[in-house]
């Protein structure tokens, strides 16, 4: 069943378009990430679907019911912002059931809901407290909470985790990931972090310039990008993208898929292997793995490699890979050259 239907979507402010016909549709009960840079148009169509904003052509239907010139408020959804967006006069309970009191609920139906969603995110001792006596974690989980309580069918989040440090960010992903899938929620998430996308989504929509670029699920951004634009955004590091033989087209390839050698030394009875010839410019030891990166002409490579590495910065080095690893982009449109076997 789908949950949110967009139709040719358009939003624009002056001469500027915000978002461009978008049309995407949102299946019920999964977890789908807009993913893009600033200015792409990702928190702009969140918006749009809240009715924050109004659409200036196209349409929006949520549940099958038309919702383009609807109230948020008659939209059946709940919001996370990015802000938190807390009392901050209010105990974490009474931010939590906030909703539940306008809606006039009575209150033993209020405490019984207060319970259990509290329970669920780990905030039961701390009910009694102020935003102002919470950690940034607990606050977005002070969000969260007021979000399910509500039982709205969708939830829309605007970059919740973006004021939160690198391990808060992680510990927060698997939860918001693992109450999406628990409770069975319709969740449409904005965010510039492609990890984030990666880790959470069950379907990617990757937008660019006010346009989607590419849909899909983290592997097919991954492993099969439309555009040399999907290639470098997904992936960390992104996707090498370098000069080709040919002057209309670019070739690309994953760190993880470039081999080093001491200059010289590529094994030569290999002859599937593509590769160029370069100078180390840097040497990134992460733990597990290396990323070195060479200069060859104009163009940078990337390598990813297991553990600590010996190469050293100015070295002489051969970059080889799999053919079967490599993909061509055209150099005008961008976008990725199919080929046939």
């Amino acid at each position: 069943m789908t949950a949110i239907q967009l139709n040719q979507l358009t939003k624009r402010y002056g001469t500027a378009t915000a978002v461009d016909a978008v049309t995407l549709s949102v299946e019920a009960g999964t977890m789908t990430v807009l993913l893009g840079p600033s200015g792409c148009g990702k928190s702009t169509c969140l918006r749009l679907i809240a009715g924050l904003e109004k659409a200036d052509e196209g349409t929006i239907a949520i549940a099958g019911k038309d919702v383009t010139a609807s109230d948020p408020a008659e939209r059946g959804i709940a919001m996370v912002f990015q802000s938190y967006a807390l009392f901050p006069h209010l105990t974490v309970a009474e931010n939590i059931i906030f909703g539940l009191r306008v809606r006039h609920m009575a209150r033993a139906d209020r405490d019984k809901k207060l319970s259990e969603v509290a329970k669920l995110v780990g905030l039961t001792d701390y009910l009694e407290r102020r935003p102002s006596q919470l950690s940034g974690g607990q606050r977005q989980r002070v969000a969260l909470a007021r979000a399910i309580v509500n039982e709205k069918p969708v939830c829309l989040m605007d970059e919740p985790l973006s004021n939160l440090d690198a391990q808060l960010r992680h510990e927060m992903r698997v939860e918001i990931r693992a109450l999406q899938q628990r409770l069975g929620m319709t969740m449409v998430y904005v965010t510039h972090d492609q990890t984030e996308a990666m880790t959470m989504a069950d379907r990617i929509v990757l937008m660019r310039e006010g346009k989607i670029e590419q849909t899909g699920t983290p592997s097919d951004l991954y492993s099969n990008p439309a555009s040399a634009f999907v290639a470098r955004f997904i992936g960390a590091p992104p996707m090498n993208v370098i000069s080709s033989l040919k002057p209309a087209q670019w070739r690309g390839v994953r760190p993880e898929h470039v081999k080093l050698e001491i200059l010289h030394e590529v094994p030569v009875s290999e002859p599937q292997l593509l590769g160029a010839e370069g100078i180390v410019e840097t040497v990134e030891y992460l733990g597990a793995d290396s990323i070195v990166t060479l200069r060859a002409g104009n163009d940078l490579i990337a390598s990813r490699l297991p553990g600590l590495q010996s190469f050293a910065i100015g070295q002489s080095v051969s970059a080889h890979w799999n053919a079967s690893h490599e993909f061509t982009f055209d150099a005008s449109t961008k976008r990725r050259i199919l080929t046939t076997n």
